[in-house]
């Protein structure tokens, strides 16, 4: 029964209401969000556990993926941005037979540092990591660690250079 009220929170939080109180209703679901945190309408949140420290930002229509049998955590640094629609993707499977090559499903954690901008429509893959101070070009697929203060684009995401 708690469960069934984490989603009706989770779910209520998506309609056109004062951040502040999107806040509120997340925090009472079960996650751990800073007061100062700021968070647009329209997110999807199907991960278990989430953090989103002082000062960071969620845009509208983001997507926050997992498998609901295992549990994931997405953290979000200090006063990180994360554009509108972004998808953060914790859950995938491993390549399995040739009857079914979606293979078992597993989950992993996406954390990203202080400082970081994640450009629209990003996707960020199972278990990656984003170092303090780095840039995520819009549109990029991220699927592995990025190293502090770089500048990262593409599909896969590549270095284009130091920041």
């Amino acid at each position: 029964m708690i469960r069934f009220f984490k989603r009706v929170l989770r779910m209520l939080q998506a309609a056109h209401m004062p951040s502040w109180l999107r806040v509120i209703l997340l925090n009472k679901s079960g996650y751990d969000i800073d007061s100062t945190a700021l968070i647009r309408s329209g997110i999807r949140f199907y991960v278990s556990d989430l953090q989103m420290e002082t000062g960071s930002f969620l845009g509208n229509n983001c997507a926050l993926y997992s498998s609901v049998r295992f549990p994931c955590k997405v953290i979000i640094g200090q006063n990180s941005k994360i554009a509108p629609e972004v998808v953060f993707c914790g859950s995938t499977h491993e390549i399995g037979t040739p009857n079914c090559r979606a293979g078992k499903v597993f989950n992993k954690d996406i954390v990203i540092g202080d400082g970081c901008w994640v450009g629209t429509r990003s996707i960020l893959l199972p278990g990656v990591t984003i170092g303090s101070g780095s840039i995520i070009a819009a549109g990029a697929v991220v699927a592995s660690n990025i190293p502090e203060n770089e500048l990262w684009g593409g599909v896969p995401a590549k270095k284009i250079r130091s920041l």
